[in-house]
């Protein structure tokens, strides 16, 4: 087959984490082009300005849908949708030039545009969702559908070598508008600074709001995301963490792919008792699942005080990830969707 792939952009998750999909295409003989937004998706340039950076974003994606139009790819998978806007006049373009077409969503994104979601997932060929709750909100839409988490690239998310921190490392990673979430856990993580020795180590990008969380007592380092080896601060970690705020109505449809790259490592997680994370954790056999500020506190005191817990943990983590959340795992139901939708007649 031949495959576009509208990516948002490589750091942003919805299209990082399924680009090892079309490295796997490519090796499989598949011809993959990865047509990506410039700037990314939910970015701009500073230095060119809002308003141009957005007018440059068209017309990349105009130039992606002349591609698409000349080169005959067999199918092209879109993610999301080309802009974080409620138009969609210019996938309507895409529809008119794309043999066939599939939508991957794997966010609330029929939250803030319904209208437009659902239009997209009517015109498309194929629906992908990240998971059953977002199945069933686009299903009345395309019966044409499956379910593809998030997944990791096994080959690059590795097993972290058996080693303790001295003093021990719970560690967070994230984008900057997301480390405000700490908040849910920031009492608990008080509360053991008191007790013991622990760093809280934070890997996001700039902008991030950790000023305002109250982490008084409790030794904080903050990373920039964008200058370090995401791989290499997973391994340093001892101890992850994926606090999520209740109440939010995005909550319950996030793929969660942070539990997902923390499990996959082989690293022991403290993780909101929300959402899809009930489908990730085995509490107490591959990590741990927390309603409140006790049993925050419980669970991440019980694996600082224990390495060969978290050893324990950590094994049954990445085992728990292999067979359903890797790249490697569902590649061959990628693919089979991809073929079947190109094959239609």
């Amino acid at each position: 087959m031949k495959i576009a792939f509208l990516s948002a952009g490589k750091f942003v998750p919805s299209s990082r984490f399924r680009l090892p999909f079309y490295r796997l295409l490519a090796e499989r003989g598949h011809q993959c082009s990865i047509l990506a937004s410039f700037p990314e998706k939910y970015d701009y340039f500073p230095w060119l300005g809002w308003r141009p950076s957005q007018f440059l974003k068209r017309c990349v994606r105009r130039w992606h849908l002349q591609r698409i139009r000349f080169g005959h790819y067999d199918v092209v998978v879109l993610d999301r949708g080309l802009f974080h806007t409620a138009d969609y006049r210019l996938e309507k373009e895409l529809r008119r030039v794309a043999k066939r077409l599939v939508l991957e969503i794997d966010d609330a994104v029929f939250l803030p545009f319904p209208d437009k979601t659902a239009a997209l997932a009517d015109m498309a060929d194929h629906v992908i969702a990240g998971n059953q709750l977002l199945a069933e909100w686009l299903r009345p839409h395309n019966l044409n559908l499956s379910i593809i988490p998030t997944c990791v690239d096994a080959d690059v998310y590795t097993q972290r070598p058996d080693q303790t921190g001295n003093p021990p490392v719970v560690g967070w990673i994230g984008s900057a508008g997301n480390v405000i979430m700490l908040k849910v856990c920031a009492p608990a993580l008080r509360r053991l600074a008191s007790e013991t020795r622990f760093i809280l180590r934070v890997i996001s990008g700039v902008g991030h709001q950790l000023a305002e969380i109250d982490l008084s007592g409790v030794d904080v380092q903050w990373i920039d995301y964008h200058r370090c080896s995401e791989i290499q601060e997973l391994h340093n970690m001892d101890i992850g963490i994926m606090p999520l705020p209740e109440g939010d109505p995005w909550m319950p449809y996030k793929c969660n792919a942070k539990m997902i790259q923390y499990l996959t490592v082989g690293l022991p997680t403290v993780a909101s008792a929300l959402g899809f994370n009930f489908e990730l954790v085995r509490p107490g056999e591959n990590g741990f699942l927390a309603t409140d500020q006790d049993q925050w506190y419980e669970h991440l005191s019980q694996l600082l005080a224990s390495p060969s817990l978290r050893q324990q943990i950590g094994i049954s983590a990445r085992q728990s990830m292999l067979s359903s959340f890797t790249a490697q795992s569902r590649v061959q139901q990628f693919e089979a969707i991809l073929q079947e939708v190109a094959d239609a007649t």
